[in-house]
């Protein structure tokens, strides 16, 4: 094992964990059955965007043919073409009114011809006649013209103001249009999330949650040496309790003072420059574990 691996054995840190435990194992089946169908609804739609998105660009050319020719009619409440148009037709109601006058004042001439080839004078009878009847027809004419002139003109002036904006508008609708399939897109995802999220709460809510700690290899080592280590000391302890209170076992020399817990020369009998165990040391340290004898089996008198 090189130095690399130990070093990181050494230093690595455990992981922190979230365990859980399901509320309702019955309906968690559902809400797991919904969160894996989630991927085929998700599929489903994003298939028929795609299909809606390659008609909306091969209809492309004909929004825009729709989209001018919309526009071009309300131009024409704007650009003079409709009150010409309505001009036009005021003339040839005009002309029906000339016409009409016409037919009547021919009809006067043909009466006075008769009764003059008939033998009789020029009679001007005939001549009030004519001109009353075609004097009435064009006093109607004049009168209806400028009625009628009067009207087209009030509609215009509704109509312009009532398609006010609407050119721009129809104009901002098509270039605006391009930005459906992305706009289309976003929906989209916007209802999938939210599907998605009311699962995730549903999920959630059928669950408890909790964090548990994993120590790493060395972590484990290190608590179990530990943990050994604290019984160790707490044995050793147990025994120097013994040591000290004056029982069967081990006396210290009288030269040692233990104000605190034995050190290792106290313990054995070594020299105060800590060098081997000697022989003595070691018979002493056996005879207060082991009792009277050096292997003799550990008795209670030589530990307490």
């Amino acid at each position: 094992m090189g130095p690399g691996i130990i070093s990181s054995l050494l230093s690595g840190k455990g992981k922190t964990k979230t365990v859980t435990n399901v509320k309702n194992p019955a309906l968690q089946r559902w809400i797991d059955q919904g969160i894996t169908d989630y991927a085929g609804i998700r599929a489903g739609g994003q298939e028929g965007l795609a299909d809606w998105v390659q008609s909306f660009i091969a209809d492309k050319p004909s929004a825009a043919k729709r989209s001018a020719e919309e526009i071009a009619n309300l131009d024409r409440y704007y650009s003079g073409a409709a009150a010409n148009q309505l001009g036009a037709l005021g003339r040839a109601e005009d002309a029906a009114y000339q016409a009409a006058a016409d037919r009547a004042a021919g009809m006067v001439r043909a009466n006075r011809s008769r009764a003059e080839v008939g033998g009789g004078g020029p009679d001007t009878y005939y001549d009030r006649l004519a001109l009353r009847n075609t004097g009435d027809i064009m006093t109607n004419a004049a009168a209806n013209a400028a009625s009628r002139d009067r009207a087209q003109w009030e509609w215009m002036e509704r109509m312009k103001s009532g398609l006010s904006g609407q050119r721009q508008s129809l104009a901002d609708a098509y270039s605006g249009r391009a930005l459906l399939p992305s706009m289309m897109a976003r929906n989209m995802e916007r209802e999938n999330m939210g599907h998605l999220g009311s699962l995730g709460e549903l999920d959630r809510g059928n669950k408890f949650y909790g964090l548990k700690y994993e120590p790493t290899t060395w972590e484990r080592v290190s608590q179990g040496v530990n943990q050994d280590l604290n019984a160790t000391m707490s044995m050793v302890s147990s025994i120097m309790s013994s040591m000290r209170g004056g029982g069967a076992g081990y006396t210290p020399p009288q030269s040692v003072s233990w104000g605190g817990a034995p050190t290792a020369n106290q313990m054995y009998g070594l020299g105060a420059g800590g060098g081997p165990m000697s022989t003595a040391g070691a018979n002493n340290f056996a005879s207060s574990v082991w009792g009277a004898g050096s292997g003799a089996p550990l008795s209670s008198t030589g530990l307490w």
